[in-house]
């Protein structure tokens, strides 16, 4: 997460469209170039609770916020990807043109690569690629190659069925067939499963807040792996996720009824782990959660009558302690005083 953001002066007055979508859209267009999930390059991923949560709009006014910023050109969101992509605000954060030595272009490149299956990612290079001198790396084709071909050999008998050219990539990016990005997908995931540790974080919280079918990603392996490196014990971060089910708005008690239980916002930063493990040790939780696939059932008050059987078995305890051996009574006896007398004479 990085610790400041880049907002122009003119980004009040550079757009009268903007300003005449009303004050949430306002709103949400500052926060997307300010908020904790953003990036220099303006395509980053950003879950809608998480924008709820953090600006205090409704679901539906943020969503409408967000299409009214999209029919203005300003800013495009991907419900289903859950990724924004600000077309100027790599811009206005890097300026308008970068030099191929700068070493923000391997930055950009690198951020990139996170992002090369989302539907922005083609958007960003056409405007973008010449401008900041992102050429085609040494193994892909160049901007207006194909796929090469192997040298054809020099025997005058060749193979009379060669092997075919492998197919080029169906998603091919502008400068050419882009990584096979199931296989880039897998690979990290697998990277993630591979610490223990971040596992059983992971699966406390699928746990806890009953999601069974949720996935280990990246954006969530990353923020407990930066956890754990600032000295948190895994302990400490599965009484964070507990804390979280303490928090009534975080589950739900809130103004959108969206819940804010996402291990990455959990882990977000040490001040998230913080405030959740106060939850955790300030009260029971209001909204538990039971075990995958299974029903909670809260614990009723006490009826009268249970309260007066509990009464009763109190007062039996305590005369027991009095009057059995070694009790009260007994000392008293052994002193030559009745027990019985309010006096206590002999």
């Amino acid at each position: 997460m990085r610790t400041y953001g880049v907002i122009p002066i003119d980004f009040w007055t550079r757009s009268k469209a903007l300003r005449e979508r009303g004050t949430e859209a306002m709103l949400v267009a500052a926060y997307l170039y300010s908020c904790p999930s953003s990036n220099a390059i303006g395509l980053y991923y950003l879950p809608l609770p998480t924008l709820c949560h953090e600006t205090g709009l409704a679901k539906e006014g943020a969503s409408k916020a967000l299409r009214s910023l999209g029919e203005i050109g300003f800013a495009y969101y991907d419900e289903d990807e859950e990724r924004v992509w600000i077309p100027t605000m790599a811009s206005d954060e890097l300026g308008a043109r970068l030099k191929a030595g700068d070493h923000r272009v391997k930055w950009i490149r690198k951020t990139l690569e996170s992002y090369a299956d989302s539907r922005f990612y083609k958007n960003f290079m056409e405007r973008y690629g010449a401008a900041y001198s992102l050429s085609p790396r040494p193994s892909e084709p160049g901007l207006f190659e194909g796929p090469r071909k192997p040298l054809r050999s020099p025997d005058p008998d060749p193979d009379p069925d060669p092997d075919p050219d492998p197919p080029p990539s169906p998603r091919g990016g502008l400068f050419g067939a882009s990584p096979n990005l199931p296989e880039v997908r897998k690979k990290a995931k697998d990277d993630c499963e591979a610490d223990p540790a971040v596992l059983r974080v992971f699966q406390a919280w699928q746990r806890l807040l009953d999601k069974p079918r949720a996935v280990l990603d990246r954006k969530r392996a990353k923020a407990v792996i930066d956890r754990l490196r600032e000295g948190y014990s895994v302990h400490d971060l599965e009484a964070a996720i507990e804390g979280c089910t303490r928090s009534p708005h975080h589950m739900g008690t809130n103004q959108s009824g969206a819940k804010y239980d996402d291990l990455a916002l959990i882990c977000r930063d040490a001040s998230h782990v913080d405030m959740f493990l106060a939850h955790a040790r300030s009260r029971p939780a209001e909204h538990p959660v039971g075990p995958p696939g299974g029903t909670y059932t809260p614990t009723s008050p006490p009826s009268a009558a249970e309260l007066v059987r509990l009464r009763n078995a109190i007062d039996r305890q305590r005369s027991e302690r009095a009057w059995g051996p070694g009790g009260v009574a007994a000392d008293l006896e052994s002193r030559g005083t009745d027990p019985h007398d309010p006096g206590g004479a002999p």
